[in-house]
């Protein structure tokens, strides 16, 4: 939340959680999470640890059938389609 201004930031806090949500407020986090730059940082987080634990995989010395079968379920855990 530190880069939602006071209106993103009570967005957030009386959405996230509540169960009775309709669209329009899923519609407004979603907004919110976009607009403060949350989603880039998240999906930059994930892209970087990603390469890691992949890297990590190459350095290992694990059974080469189970490091591309990590490797597999790595990518498919992490990419996304829209």
């Amino acid at each position: 939340m530190d880069a939602a201004d006071d209106t993103q930031a009570a967005t957030l806090r009386h959405g996230l959680g509540d169960r009775s949500l309709d669209d329009d407020g899923v519609a407004a986090i979603c907004d919110v999470l976009v607009a403060t730059g949350a989603l880039d940082q998240v999906e930059a987080r994930i892209t970087e640890r990603t390469a890691q634990a992949r890297a990590a995989l190459g350095t290992s010395a694990i059974n080469p059938d189970a490091r591309e079968v990590l490797e597999r379920l790595a990518i498919a855990a992490t990419e996304r389609h829209t």
